[in-house]
């Protein structure tokens, strides 16, 4: 039997089951030890870590799998961004049209107004 190793620590649970599954995935025998994956789960500060555990002999290939899995998550966290559009759409500019044929009317008026005095 082999002995196993702690891989990582992750503070959230919920992502080291995500690796863990991706290991697996890929062949490696990975389990999730911590408080946060007990019966009562604890989900504050060092209580809410939770360590991968994989076979001494697979931690290479285990570190190649994590490794990869990071810059996917950071590549589709980079592909989900959108930069904020330009330009107005057609309703912005027709109410932006109508705000300004008010005020030049209200100025307009004013000024017919004054000179009617």
């Amino acid at each position: 039997m082999d002995t196993r190793v702690r891989l990582t620590r992750i503070a959230d649970a919920g992502q080291a089951e995500l690796l863990a599954a991706r290991l697996r995935a890929e062949g490696i025998d990975a389990r999730v030890r911590g408080e946060a994956s007990g019966p009562y789960r604890f989900t504050v500060g060092g209580m809410a870590e939770a360590e991968v555990w994989v076979p001494g002999a697979l931690l290479e290939a285990a570190r190649e799998v994590a490794l990869a899995s990071e810059v996917d998550d950071t590549l589709g966290r980079a592909q989900a961004w959108q930069p904020t559009r330009s330009g107005w759409t057609w309703p912005e500019r027709l109410l932006a049209a109508v705000v300004v044929a008010i005020i030049v009317a209200l100025f307009v008026t004013r000024l017919v107004v004054m000179l009617a005095r």
